[in-house]
C-alpha cells in the first residue's frame, strides 16, 4: 500500500490562507491537519479496497453425481448395492448417502464443499476429455473384487459426460479426484437429514452396467448321488 506524500493542492491553500490570516501558527496547522486528514482517507481507502470481495470466477463443472456400488449374491439372487452417493450442486452444497459398515443401514447428510475441491472438480472435468468406461478388458481381463465408481457431471455449455471406472484403470487425475471426493463422504463436517430417494438413479445404473458387462446366471446347486459299489476281495 502506498501512501501520497506531495500534496501541492495544500500549498496553494496555506498561501490563501496566510495571506488572508498573517500568522504562521495557522500555516503550520493547516497543514498538520489536512496531512493528518489525507492519511486517514487514504488508508480508509486501501483498507476498503483490500476487503472488496474477489470476483468469483465462472465455474466449469454445473452439477456433479459420484458414486461407489456393486453387486453380491442373496438367496440365489444377484443383489445391488449403493456404498456410497455425492452430489453436488453449482453452489457448492452436497448431499451423500453412505455406509458404516457394509450392508448396514444407510445414513444422509448434507454440507458445502471448500474452495479446494471446486477447483479440482474444475481442473479435473472441466476442459479434459476422457473414455466413458476404465475398467477391465480383454485381453487384460482380470478377476476384480471391489467397488465400481460412477461419476456424472454437468459441463457449463450444458453437455453432460459419464464415466465408469476402477481406480487403478483410470487416469490418475481421476484418481486423484476420487480420493478427494471419498475423503469429502467419510471425514468432513456435515449434517444428518432424512434420507432422500435414489431409485431413479438406482435404476438408471443399474440398467448402465448391466447393459455393459451382463451378471453370470446363477443357478441352483446339483448334487449327482452315486451308489458306491465295494470292491470284492480275491480269495487265493
Amino acid at each position: 500500500m502506498v501512501l501520497p506524500v506531495r500534496q501541492p493542492h495544500l500549498k496553494k491553500m496555506v498561501r490563501l490562507t496566510v495571506r488572508k490570516y498573517g500568522n504562521p501558527q495557522i500555516k503550520h496547522l493547516i497543514i498538520k491537519t489536512s496531512v493528518r486528514t489525507s492519511l486517514t482517507l487514504s488508508i480508509f481507502f486501501a483498507i476498503f479496497a483490500c476487503n472488496r470481495p474477489k470476483e468469483r470466477k465462472p465455474i466449469k463443472i454445473q452439477d456433479l453425481k459420484y458414486c461407489a456400488y456393486t453387486w453380491y449374491v442373496r438367496e440365489d439372487r444377484n443383489k445391488f448395492y449403493m456404498a456410497h452417493y455425492l452430489e453436488i450442486d453449482s453452489n457448492e452444497n452436497y448431499i451423500l448417502l453412505r455406509h458404516d459398515t457394509f450392508l448396514d443401514k444407510p445414513k444422509y447428510f448434507r454440507g458445502v464443499i471448500n474452495r479446494h475441491i471446486r477447483d479440482l472438480i474444475d481442473a479435473t472435468l472441466g476442459d479434459s476429455i476422457y473414455q466413458n468406461i476404465y475398467s477391465f478388458n480383454p485381453p487384460n481381463s482380470a478377476i476384480y473384487d471391489g467397488f465400481d465408481y460412477y461419476l456424472d457431471y454437468l459441463k457449463e455449455k450444458g453437455e453432460r459426460d459419464t464415466i465408469q471406472f476402477i481406480p487403478s484403470r483410470s487416469p490418475n487425475k481421476i484418481q486423484i479426484l476420487a480420493a478427494q471426493l471419498d475423503t469429502l463422504i467419510y471425514f468432513s463436517e456435515r449434517t444428518e437429514i432424512q434420507a432422500f430417494n435414489l431409485n431413479t438413479f438406482e435404476s438408471y445404473l443399474i440398467k448402465l452396467d448391466t447393459e455393459r458387462t451382463p451378471l453370470p446366471k446363477i443357478e441352483p446347486p446339483h448334487f449327482e448321488i452315486r451308489k458306491r459299489i465295494p470292491k470284492l476281495r480275491t480269495m487265493y
